[in-house]
């Protein structure tokens, strides 16, 4: 198999000695040419990857910007006028802003790779449940008498 392999090249050698000048210069541009092409095809992909990436970045974004940076403020000040009875809990419906923060979060997990992230959406998630139990237990001790120094605590908290 060896043997067969060197006879064949050099049979090739030899024909490329018997070349023109001409024809040498055009399989050594032709030989220059497929390894710059096969080097642009490859930073095409590289590049088409890092946009992808970037896409999914602005996506990211754009789907966490929906989720309003005033959230924590917006819902303490609902629950204060809920449990200083200014409003109702149902015109209020802090459990809508909760639900609405989630499903921005669940969209946002979909599309997150980064390990670091993921970490940071499920203590995110972890947040948002422990926010529906203190909201569920205001709702029950609103519907009660004299529980405005429980859920003031709460609210604190």
């Amino acid at each position: 198999m060896k043997k067969l392999f060197f006879r064949i090249f050099r049979k090739k050698i030899d024909e490329y000695r018997d070349f023109s000048i001409q024809k040498k210069i055009s399989v050594a541009f032709v030989l220059l040419l497929v390894p710059l092409i096969l080097f642009v095809l490859i930073w095409f992909v590289c590049a088409l990857d890092a946009t992808n990436r970037y896409d999914k970045v602005v996506r990211n974004t754009a789907i966490i910007s929906e989720f309003n940076l005033d959230f924590k403020k917006n819902y303490d000040y609902k629950i204060y006028l809920i449990t200083t009875g200014n409003r109702t809990y149902t015109d209020q419906n802090p459990e809508q802003d909760i639900r609405y923060a989630k499903d921005i979060i669940r969209r946002v997990k979909a599309t997150t790779e980064n390990s670091e992230n993921k970490e940071c959406i499920v203590q995110i998630e972890r947040y948002f449940q422990v926010l529906e139990k203190y909201t569920k237990t205001i709702q029950e001790n609103m519907q009660k008498e004299g529980k405005y120094d429980e859920n003031r605590d709460l609210w604190e908290n």
